[in-house]
């Protein structure tokens, strides 16, 4: 059965500040740092085949880096 899990990043800078984003990277908060963590920890026992993402390098820190993904998966 395939699942299929949808996420998005933890709080930024920008959105602290009421600022538009999307088409350029903001750093995560304290918060959004420590809830990236706790969405790796509960993702952690999950096996993925495969994860899809947008351009930006925002998800790649908070997601991959708590869930320790980097490994042969195609990103």
């Amino acid at each position: 059965m395939l699942h299929i899990y949808i996420t998005r990043h933890g709080e930024t800078e920008w959105n602290t500040e009421g600022r538009l984003q999307g088409w350029s990277d903001s750093p995560l908060t304290e918060k959004g740092r420590r809830d990236a963590i706790l969405l790796g920890n509960r993702l952690q026992d999950i096996s993925f085949s495969a994860i899809y993402t947008g351009k930006l390098f925002l998800f790649c820190q908070a997601i991959l880096n708590s869930l320790q993904l980097l490994q042969d998966l195609p990103i």
